[in-house]
């Protein structure tokens, strides 16, 4: 990320993955005033964070819960192609292989971005 932003860091980072070490690297890849967006759910409930680097660089640090209300936005932005989610979804199922689907996800999980189970 150093080498993209030139060691500035980004406006807003979001962290969707919920992963211990995700939500520690937020406090580096934010900019000075920049944001921060905690959406994913870690399965720990405390996380050590490098706070001095957030009050450093006098970044905000605010969360999401499980994307309240926006379902349907979303819903229209992919429908109608203002959103792209085509690089995320690395694998696609038809409904009845969902039992192969979850444990192909869990026994390849460096290999998986996201899955998608196809019904109808």
């Amino acid at each position: 990320m150093e080498e993209i932003t030139k060691g500035k860091g980004t406006d807003v980072v979001i962290e969707t993955a919920g992963s211990k070490i995700t939500v520690q690297q937020t406090a580096y890849l934010v900019k000075r005033g920049g944001t921060i967006v905690l959406v994913g759910m870690a399965p720990e409930d405390i996380i050590e964070y490098n706070f001095a680097k957030i009050l450093a660089k006098e970044a905000m640090i605010t969360s999401v819960f499980r994307y309240r209300n926006i379902y349907p936005k979303a819903i229209n932005a992919i429908a109608k192609g203002i959103i792209d989610v085509s690089g995320i979804v690395t694998h696609e199922f038809d409904f009845e292989d969902t039992a192969k689907a979850f444990d192909f996800v869990i026994n390849n999980k460096n290999d998986v971005v996201k899955a998608v189970i196809k019904i109808g």
